[in-house]
């Protein structure tokens, strides 16, 4: 009896014993034992962590630019609740142990394969810039923010990811992307892909749809109320219904085929891409295609004291009008003239939309002080774009002698008299004052054909009434300038 007695307490005591034995976790890779080292983790020689229940605590991991190919052992890591993994070697990447996961970051890898079936909890995922050709995120209920751009996923199902808010999954290979309905989407990035349909009615708070560059035909943004902005460019659309999106106010629609259709609430509407608009009526609406604001020329001349532009048109969208801008070219350094203030001189209205030519011309004084100028055009459309013409340079070869009016006037002390001459000969300019009595030569000398600038100076002398007097070739002409001091 005391024998068997002793057997027993034995098994006892060695089944306590195996009971007490906890599983080791080992780690193979090199720079993510590192990683690990530098949050506390510690291991024995071949690799095993030795304080698991540490390991166990640690909620929060960045082992980006690691230069790892495995993360075998992270199962280790119960607790984990963020983790960050980008810029590695990795091309599976397996997290399904740890179920405490709410924020992930495994983007600029090279993943093939990610399993995230057990992280019922995960509420962000970049993924982005990887080699995913699938994506299985129907256990992820609590997922709101969704980047998974730059992959080669075909078919994305997120019916089951009620809580999403932001989705961006441009530049896949997506042919089928099915949304949740009733969620609460607000952004969808969804371009350059292959969709040929895309269902947002179920996603009514929806503000940001971007699905351009598919071959999308059909798009029903009737439940879409609070939309703000829509770029579908570059599809298959041969009509788009916006007269129930009253809160849209960017909208892109360009490169669809043509002829095409816009449904809108009011007339007139003013949006770029299209040149016919209708209301919600089909049957009242025109197909006519996108047309461009084609400048075909822009000239300008000067005659007299005025400067005069032309320009013209082979056909207009939206055209709005033409601001006219000057830039005084002073000085004939093209890096002077780069730097220099444009200055919007006048207005020009546009004739909307059109596919006949038009002209246009803009006359305005010859700049003060006279010296060759540069003008451009400024075109402007109705949704608020603009575009540049090419820079017109005006140069100052008179067809007769004239002697411009001083500026500034009055003045105090200086002020710069512009005059022309029109034939090559001996120019004479004076100031007198208001006796007749002459005060100062400015020029008396031999000059070409071509616009000139005096300087007079009046320090020394006395306010009053002045009078400068120009001769060359026969013509003569007189100006009154006055000085205040």
């Amino acid at each position: 009896m005391k024998q068997s007695y002793s057997v027993l307490c034995i098994c006892l005591f060695m089944v306590g014993f195996s009971l007490s034995v906890t599983a080791q976790t080992n780690v193979p890779d090199p720079n993510f034992r590192y990683v690990l080292s530098s949050n506390g983790v510690t291991f024995d020689g071949s690799g095993n962590i030795t304080n698991q229940i540490f390991a166990e605590g640690i909620t929060t991991l960045n082992a980006n630019w690691s230069s790892i190919s495995s993360f075998s052992g992270i199962e280790a890591l119960t607790g984990l609740e963020t983790f960050y993994c980008t810029y590695n070697s990795l091309t599976t990447l397996d997290l399904s142990s740890n179920l405490a996961l709410i924020n992930l970051d495994c983007s600029n890898n090279q993943l093939t394969t990610l399993n995230l079936s057990a992280n019922i909890n995960l509420e962000v995922l970049i993924c982005a810039i990887n080699n995913l050709s699938s994506l299985d995120l129907s256990a992820n209920t609590k997922l709101k923010t969704l980047t998974g751009y730059s992959n080669q996923v075909g078919s994305l199902d997120l019916s089951s990811n009620l809580a999403l808010t932001q989705v961006a999954i441009w530049s896949n290979l997506l042919t089928t992307l099915t949304l949740p309905s009733s969620s609460s989407i607000l952004t969808l990035q969804c371009n350059d892909n292959l969709l040929t349909a895309l269902d947002v009615s179920g996603n009514p708070t929806m503000i940001y749809l971007a699905c351009d560059s598919n071959q999308i035909a059909t798009l029903d943004l009737s439940a879409n109320s609070a939309l703000n902005y829509l770029y579908c460019a570059k599809n298959q659309l041969s009509e788009l219904d916006i007269s129930g999106n009253s809160a849209l106010f960017g909208l892109n629609i360009f490169k669809n085929p043509t002829p095409f259709t816009l449904y809108v609430r009011e007339l007139p509407f003013p949006t770029s891409g299209v040149t016919s608009f209708t209301d919600t009526n089909p049957a009242s609406g025109k197909l006519l295609g996108i047309l461009p604001v084609e400048l075909t020329s822009f000239t300008g001349k000067i005659f007299h004291d005025l400067v005069t532009l032309n320009w013209s048109t082979a056909s207009e969208k939206n055209n709005a009008g033409w601001e006219i801008q000057r830039q005084e070219n002073r000085s004939q350094k093209s890096e002077d003239r780069i730097n220099a203030e444009w200055e919007t001189i006048g207005f020009v209205s546009g004739k909307g939309t059109t596919t006949e030519a038009q002209s246009y011309s803009f006359s305005s004084p010859v700049p003060r002080p006279l010296s060759p100028a540069v003008y451009r055009l400024k075109q402007l459309d109705l949704d608020g774009t603009t575009s540049y013409s090419k820079i017109l340079t005006i140069e100052n070869n008179p067809t007769e002698f004239s002697l411009q009016q001083n500026y500034p006037n009055p003045f105090n002390p200086e002020t710069k008299i512009s005059y022309s001459v029109a034939k090559t000969g001996p120019v004479l300019i004076a100031v007198y004052d208001a006796l007749g009595r002459k005060v100062e030569t400015l020029v008396d000398k031999q000059q070409k054909v071509g616009t000139y600038t005096a300087e007079f100076n009046g320090v020394g002398k006395s306010s009053g009434i002045y009078f400068i007097r120009m001769e060359a070739d026969g013509f003569g002409a007189t100006k009154k300038m006055v000085m205040v001091k």
